[in-house]
């Protein structure tokens, strides 16, 4: 049991939480790379261009969870002592932080684990009496496996992660936590279904005194809601988080307002937010809510989107929030590949929302998420999605398409019923699941790797072309 390992001593923090972020910037060909470097140059100069913003992306994220579970447990525990690091930022002080801790805990992604597993030994071999906790994606829908894989892990937290680790540490019985996994007294595998979510109004903020040193380098972010209504083959977010709930508006305020005291105005925020523009009325709530409290026009925002929730009032209200730019998942140009994949939108139904965000706000920068190779791709269609990616830039209907090779995610339907949708060979070589970068962790019959591949290439080659001829420039 946590409790029975964790007597403190005023020198040692109660947890410390390890922050390994994917950052998209490491390739292992050197064509790819360039093409990469040229790629995010052009888009930044896009967005300028379409929004006349500064536009700059900074390439340093945080997780967002880990923030809020910290947020969490002090509000519940007085006087905890949370230690933060994150591996890009304060690395360097990794070995002091965790010699004076009884708990570790990491939020993981599948492209991150091969890295929190190296970091979990070295914590081990610092501090072997350390309790390592992990939560996140990968782990949420790999409980078994990574226990049975890695003895070093002595709990798993299941998805939303606020109450489980709080009731570790009031040392509530483990036989009753809901969503945790462990083993239990015979060195069995427990695993503690999760069944609850937090209401709306339970959702926590950030706890931004963890990154306040770095803000400044960070890629700022904004949660307005958890959950989301889409139930996409390769995605895992509805089997996460489940149906949307709508954070509390006042508790965004208070989050922006603390943003406004410390960033400089202009600063661009992420919402992340599956579907932004979900529900009217909390967008209209959000509106008068920054009217009421000076935040409007100090930030401006970047949001995902459905087409399914888009119209002229919503791209009104958020165009007047300050949204500056608006990601669609297109993924794919065929439809009978986006059934298949259970989008419930056709690929005209994107063209058409795309098409009114740009009559009614044409200021706003449209970027689509195009994924190469989904099951039931063949070299016809992707072929056939390269001259439409041509096209729709060229057409002025989308901004920027951002093209990443199909991964099928552990969690995902894709994942579970993969010899169903022809995947074959599916690999557990968790740093294969990069999406760009060849080998990738599985194989089609008809389709090979190298296809994927040059595909991609040729999406990057397309979309450089168009925007040179867009933009009349070399």
């Amino acid at each position: 049991m946590l409790s029975d390992k964790c007597g403190k001593n005023s020198n040692e923090y109660d947890i410390i939480f390890v922050d390994v972020p994917y950052i998209d910037n490491n390739y292992t060909n050197r064509e790819l790379e360039v093409k990469m470097i040229k790629y995010r140059n052009e888009c930044e100069h896009i967005v300028s261009r379409v929004t006349n913003k500064n536009y700059k992306e900074k390439q340093m994220y945080y997780s967002m969870g880990l923030l809020c579970l910290s947020s969490y447990l002090k509000k519940y525990i007085k006087d905890i002592k949370i230690g933060y690091v994150h591996y890009y930022l304060n690395y360097d002080e990794f070995d002091a932080l965790i010699n004076n801790t009884k708990v570790v805990a990491f939020s993981t992604m599948t492209i991150t684990m091969q890295l929190i597993n190296a970091l979990i030994r070295k914590a081990k071999k610092i501090n072997p009496n350390i309790l390592v906790i992990l939560g996140g994606y990968h782990v949420s829908f790999c409980a078994k496996e990574t226990l049975q894989n890695n003895p070093m892990v002595d709990y798993i937290i299941l998805k939303e992660g606020e109450r489980a680790l709080l009731a570790l540490f009031e040392k509530k019985d483990i036989d009753y936590i809901e969503g945790i996994a462990y083993r239990n007294q015979n060195n069995d595998i427990q695993i503690n279904e999760f069944f609850h979510y937090l209401n709306p109004k339970e959702i926590p903020s950030p706890d931004y005194s963890l990154i306040d040193k770095h803000l400044d380098k960070m890629n700022i972010q904004l949660s307005t809601m958890r959950g989301c209504i889409g139930c996409c083959n390769f995605c895992v977010n509805n089997s996460y988080w489940k149906s949307p709930r709508l954070r509390d508006v006042k508790s965004i305020i208070a989050e922006l307002q603390f943003l406004k005291s410390i960033l400089p105005k202009g600063t661009i925020i992420h919402i992340i937010d599956n579907i932004f523009t979900l529900n009217e009325n909390h967008l209209e709530n959000i509106l008068e809510e920054m009217i009421r409290n000076n935040l409007l026009g100090y930030f401006f925002f970047e949001c995902d989107t459905l087409c399914s929730y888009i119209d002229i009032k919503k791209i009104r209200l958020i165009e007047k929030i300050g949204v500056i730019k608006i990601c669609l998942g297109i993924e794919d140009s065929n439809d009978d590949i986006l059934e298949n994949s259970n989008k419930k939108v056709k690929f005209s139904d994107n063209i058409k929302a795309a098409i009114l965000l740009k009559n009614t706000a044409p200021n706003i920068c449209i970027y689509a998420y195009w994924i190469i190779g989904l099951p039931g791709s063949t070299i016809r269609s992707l072929k056939s999605n390269l001259i439409t990616m041509k096209a729709v830039i060229e057409k002025g209907i989308i901004d920027i398409i951002s093209p990443k090779v199909f991964i099928p995610y552990p969690g995902s339907v894709f994942y579970d019923n993969a010899v169903e949708n022809g995947i074959d060979e599916l690999s557990t070589n968790w740093e294969l699941y990069e999406r760009r970068d060849p080998p990738y962790p599985y194989n089609y019959k008809e389709i090979s790797q190298n296809d994927l591949y040059q595909c991609l290439l040729d999406a990057f080659d397309i979309c450089h072309s168009a925007y040179e001829k867009k933009f009349g420039e070399k």
